[in-house]
């Protein structure tokens, strides 16, 4: 996915615009469902707050990138 989120570049177009919204609308999804990932560790006694925590800091890096994306484009002013 961030191989095509290269090869999309900076221009303006309708199929750039959308693959930047699913890239930054996926990591909402992915942290709104974080237990549910997590689900199938909770029953061996583990203290998953340190795996939770770095899931959540690589979904807010891809949406950090998002946001980056939408700047240099030109669509978020700055």
């Amino acid at each position: 996915m961030m191989f095509i989120f290269w090869m999309t570049g900076n221009g303006i177009s309708i199929y750039t615009i959308m693959f930047t919204v699913n890239f930054a609308m996926a990591p909402f999804t992915a942290l709104y469902n974080i237990n549910s990932v997590f689900e199938q560790f909770s029953h061996k006694d583990l203290n998953l707050l340190m795996p939770k925590l770095v899931y959540a800091a690589c979904n807010l890096v891809t949406v950090a990138a998002a946001f980056y994306k939408f700047s240099s484009m030109g669509i978020i002013p700055v």
